[in-house]
């Protein structure tokens, strides 16, 4: 808490008014209230009279002191952000198509890093940057690379990712690498080991890594291979501090979950089958990660007549007694009349026996006449401003997006009235050490030994 400080930088009201007044005035009202603080201060700043001058102060700050980056603002032209793009080299496991008047392209690419121990970390999905020729291209030689994978992912507009051999390597660019959450929790992406044996995907574990926000393809690294050295998880870790890299994924894992019931149920309609499926299971990971319950029920409701097809419900407890109660109630509201027991009662009817596995989130593959329908995709846009620049200010990682979201640069606000404009810059730097201070100006962020 000692390290720990407040850099201020606007002032959102003022004695219980709002504040609509030149910056100017503003930041002499910063400086009067807060200009001897020490725990408390005003952020480091600079007025600028052109865009020469704000990109002599981001060579300075950015370039040379590493800072993240500025937030420049103006009365006149608003406020913007300047950032370095960063570069990034990973894996493609996985594609989605896309639809309607787009199909036949690729929509988007899942993307992996290697740890140490040779095991791939999925990082994040990128659709933009492509053109349509590049798509169609794309398309056609990842549908030639389709392999098994235990480990399943859908993009935004939940179409699964085909997972595929791991042998292409791209270059992406991105805006920002955040690994925590609003909460300050770490950012879990999943392990997977390639069994090069069987052509698949076997799931770990989830483990520490980033967000990517703004993600954008830049080319194929057809001069790289997947191996460490190529697409190192360490190129995440130069950027932001990353937990347990130098351990091995594979000496983690965790216990493995355990099958306690297992129900399915058929019905005819319209010449096609529905299912509902129950499954109950204990975890057995909830002493080893809080993002475990102990026990977990999941339905699955597939109609292939409906809208939307596949619709899923999820219940869980730490106590057997209450997840069994749920179970009951979960069957009572959804199996009425003209639902036939396929597989887990007394009266379920002859047919294979099988395998005891965690809850699969897709119908039974043995039944017949099954349907399945993916929802459009939708293009995306990840536009991005520069700046034009007036006041410029360093920026911190406090105002990322939180992750699992992809963001780009705030648009600028513009004043109603025009007013002479100062520009001026202001700087606020990030502490090096771990506590994270709600300050502008921010200094190279804490880079990890390498693993």
């Amino acid at each position: 808490l000692k390290r720990l400080r407040f850099a201020a930088f606007d002032i959102i009201s003022w004695n219980g008014q709002s504040v609509d007044e030149p910056f100017a005035e503003t930041w002499k009202r910063i400086v009067a209230t807060f200009g001897a603080g020490d725990r408390v201060h005003p952020v480091e700043a600079r007025n600028a009279s052109d865009c020469s001058a704000i990109a002599k102060i981001y060579g300075e700050w950015v370039e040379e002191e590493g800072a993240e980056g500025l937030v420049v603002r103006s009365d006149t032209a608003g406020r913007f952000k300047i950032k370095p793009r960063h570069t990034l080299d990973a894996a493609v496991i996985g594609f989605t198509e896309s639809t309607d008047d787009r199909q036949g392209m690729m929509h988007d690419l899942l993307l992996a890093v290697m740890r140490e121990d040779e095991t791939l970390q999925v990082l994040s999905r990128v659709g933009g940057g492509f053109s349509d020729e590049l798509r169609r291209d794309m398309l056609s030689d990842l549908k030639d690379m389709v392999v098994e994978s235990e480990y399943a992912e859908v993009n935004s507009d939940h179409v699964a990712y085909l997972m595929v051999q791991p042998e292409w390597v791209v270059e992406i660019s991105c805006l920002d690498l955040v690994s925590q959450t609003t909460r300050g929790g770490s950012v879990n992406r999943m392990v997977l080991d390639w069994n090069r044996r069987d052509d698949r995907y076997d799931v770990i574990r989830r483990l520490p890594l980033a967000s990517v926000i703004s993600p954008q393809f830049v080319r194929r690294r057809e001069d790289k291979s997947v191996n460490v050295a190529d697409i190192r998880v360490q190129q995440i870790a130069d950027l932001v501090e990353i937990p347990l890299l130098e351990r091995s994924a594979r000496e983690m894992t965790l216990p493995k979950s355990e099958v306690l019931q297992r129900e399915v149920y058929v019905k005819q309609q319209k010449g096609e089958t529905m299912v509902r499926k129950f499954v109950m299971w204990q975890t057995h990971k909830a002493q080893e990660s809080e993002y475990f319950p102990d026990y977990v029920v999941h339905y699955t409701d597939f109609s292939p007549n409906r809208k939307v097809p596949l619709a899923r419900d999820i219940r869980v407890s730490s106590s057997r007694e209450q997840i069994d109660s749920l179970w009951e109630e979960f069957k009572e509201a959804n199996i009425k009349k003209g639902w036939e027991a396929y597989v887990g009662t007394n009266k379920e009817l002859a047919v294979p026996e099988p395998v005891p596995s965690v809850a699969s989130e897709a119908p039974p593959s043995d039944l017949p006449n099954q349907k399945a329908t993916k929802k459009p995709a939708s293009p995306r846009q990840s536009p991005e401003k520069k700046a034009g620049g007036k006041k410029v200010t360093k920026s911190d990682s406090t105002d990322t997006q939180p992750p699992n979201s992809e963001s780009s640069q705030p648009t600028a606000k513009k004043a109603a009235n025009k007013r002479a404009a100062t520009t001026s810059v202001t700087k606020n730097k990030a502490a090096k050490k771990p506590v994270k201070k709600a300050v502008k100006k921010a200094t190279p962020k804490p880079k990890k030994k390498s693993d």
